[in-house]
């Protein structure tokens, strides 16, 4: 009869601490990771302003950052250029850099569908400048990287 005793109370102890420990179990959370500055946003053409600068502070100051890919998904009659530059105006610029110096990538009139990955480092903002009848594109960039 003891040995019942004894194999009884370590069942209901084992049953105990079972239930104990499965209360105490959280849920597992899916987790995942995702470096913030690997992170790009994004914009469309013709939808985005000519001569739009995309990344600038809140007082309008241009800031640096990573120009990343153009996907043009329809091609078009119209013509785009991306700078590193606050205008196209040479005159208005800092030090009268020469435009040729500026250019990160340039699409000419009529160009295909296509995607270009850059992933380049722009100083002084990005400056989209198009014309009439770009084709529609979506642009990848990152502000303040």
């Amino acid at each position: 009869m003891r040995y019942k005793n004894i194999l009884l109370v370590a069942l209901l102890v084992f049953i105990f601490i079972t239930i104990f420990f499965l209360i105490q179990q959280e849920p597992r959370v899916a987790t995942g990771n995702v470096d913030p500055f690997s992170v790009l946003d994004s914009t469309t053409t013709p939808q985005v302003a000519d001569l739009a600068n995309l990344c600038s502070d809140t007082t309008g100051r241009p800031i640096s950052g990573v120009f990343g890919s153009v996907h043009v998904l329809t091609s078009g009659t119209g013509s785009m250029v991306f700078y590193d530059a606050t205008t196209t105006n040479v005159n208005l610029r800092t030090g009268n850099r020469a435009t040729s110096t500026l250019i990160l990538a340039e699409y000419r009139e009529g160009f295909a569908t296509t995607s270009n990955a850059f992933n380049s480092r722009f100083n002084h903002g990005l400056l989209i400048d198009y014309s009439a009848g770009v084709a529609t594109s979506t642009i990848t960039y990152r502000c303040g990287g």
